[in-house]
């Protein structure tokens, strides 16, 4: 993952060096975020954004995506004020591009390498795009970094949700689909505490009321589930209770 990373940024750099305003972007690499920030209100400010325009902004994304990762991986924080905004603004024209052209090569994985929760509407959104955005999902559910092992098991199990919903049009068939839940259900078991929090929250969005019982695991109160030092643990009653609540509505629809 840092070889791509690496890829990302040299791509990044050249694409600006090459097509930008030299003050746009002060040297490669640059740990100056601001001064990318410049560069993408530069690029997004094109109604009518060229093939060019387009493959840059994909290019940044995915050069941001690898600087935060190796941040993170190398407990180093270098955002500040308004960062995310940037970010959130920069994910949304990829989104965008996403939609206007699905069979991109270059947009699926700078997006799943973003940082972002799987549990949300831009989660809900990949996992309509399962036939693209799987494989770099279960890249990422590989990891040894916590943070992205965790997010990638609430996309996948966004992904088997979706995928089980009667009322959407189907990308993988039911094989896949099984071993994607397989693959959330193991977080459940991961030695790290976040990632079986992760896996946790994920049952409450692929999950079934059989579900709860797991939860209630050890005692009936989830310790199972815990950190050794019993400092954190999953979400369990909140968890349970979603359950319980889409185990009927389920039921009602005839899912279950």
């Amino acid at each position: 993952m840092r070889l791509i990373g690496t890829f990302y940024m040299l791509v990044f750099a050249g694409i600006l060096s090459a097509q930008l305003q030299p003050d746009i972007v002060s040297q490669p690499g640059s740990s100056d975020w601001t001064e990318r920030s410049a560069a993408y209100r530069r690029l997004a400010s094109d109604p009518n954004p060229s093939v060019y325009e387009e493959s840059a902004l994909v290019a940044l994304l995915a050069y941001e995506s690898a600087s935060l990762r190796q941040s993170i991986v190398g407990h180093r924080d270098y955002k500040g004020e308004g960062y995310s905004e940037y970010i959130a603004r920069l994910l949304d024209s990829v989104v965008k591009i996403a939609d206007k052209e699905p069979g991109r090569a270059d947009v699926w994985p700078a997006l799943i390498t973003c940082d972002h929760s799987g549990d949300s509407a831009f989660g809900r959104w990949v996992a309509a795009h399962a036939d693209k955005a799987v494989p770099f999902i279960k890249a990422c559910a590989r990891e040894a970094e916590e943070l992205f092992k965790g997010q990638a098991l609430t996309s996948l199990a966004q992904v088997v949700a979706y995928e089980r919903d009667p009322s959407t049009a189907h990308h993988l068939d039911s094989a896949e689909v099984d071993s994607l839940e397989a693959t959330v259900r193991s977080g459940l078991h991961d030695d790290s505490v976040f990632v079986r929090m992760e896996a946790v929250t994920s049952l409450a969005i692929m999950g079934n009321k059989d579900d709860v019982r797991v939860l209630r695991a050890d005692r009936g109160d989830g310790s199972r589930l815990r950190s050794p030092d019993c400092r954190c643990w999953p979400p369990v009653q909140p968890v349970s209770s979603a359950l319980h609540s889409d185990a009927r509505d389920k039921t009602a629809t005839g899912q279950t």
